[in-house]
Order: structure tokens, then sequence, then C-alpha cells
């Protein structure tokens, strides 16, 4: 498979993905409360990462970078990002 066969593949994943999670918080949104969900998601993402890491699936190495600005991106954007999208769907 060509280099721009996969990139036109892995845009068109990237995009049903993103488009499907506005879907999914739609219909879930019938069931539970906004700060639910919310929750629901910032845990099962953190377990599943935390597995990844601890099975060695994964590996995080932070030396030489801005620990404190990555702190901050880390926190803010998901949070900002899923309350916005929660809120407004």
């Amino acid at each position: 498979m060509c280099t721009s066969t996969k990139a036109l593949l892995a845009a068109l994943v990237s995009n049903t993905a993103f488009g499907l999670s506005f879907l999914f918080v739609k219909v879930a949104l019938d069931r539970a409360v906004p700060t639910v969900l919310l929750t629901i998601r910032f845990v099962l993402a953190f377990a599943i990462l935390s597995l990844l890491l601890l099975t060695g699936r994964q590996k995080a190495s932070f030396k030489g970078k801005p620990t404190g600005k990555l702190l901050i991106m880390s926190l803010i954007e998901p949070v900002l990002y899923y309350v916005c999208e929660t809120k407004g769907v």
C-alpha cells in the first residue's frame, strides 16, 4: 500500500471516530447527566493508559521536557474540550 493511500485511510478512520464521538455523546446524554458522562470518560481513559504503562506496552519519558507546561496543557486541553463538547451537544 502506498504512502498516500495509508494517509488517506488514516484520515478517514480518524475523522470517522471523531464524528462518531459526537453521536455517542448525544446518545449517552439521554441516559446520564454531563458530569457523570465526563467522569466515566476520564476514569476509563486513565485506567486504560495506566494499564498500558504498567504492562510495558507503552512507554513514557519526560526527560528534558518542560513538565510544568506539559502538566498545565494536559489538564486544560482535554478538560476544556470535553466539557465544552458535552455541554454543546
